[in-house]
């Protein structure tokens, strides 16, 4: 699946750049909410 593949890489990139888990969280589950509606 083409959208987890870039979220993941989304996050590690978050990471890379010290984002606090708690924001990567809440990016996650926006972006995933949004995956969500689009399907």
């Amino acid at each position: 699946m083409m959208t987890t593949t870039m979220m993941v890489h989304l996050f590690l990139a978050f990471k890379d750049q010290g984002i606090s888990l708690q924001s990567a969280a809440v990016i996650w589950g926006f972006a995933m909410g949004i995956g969500g509606v689009h399907r």
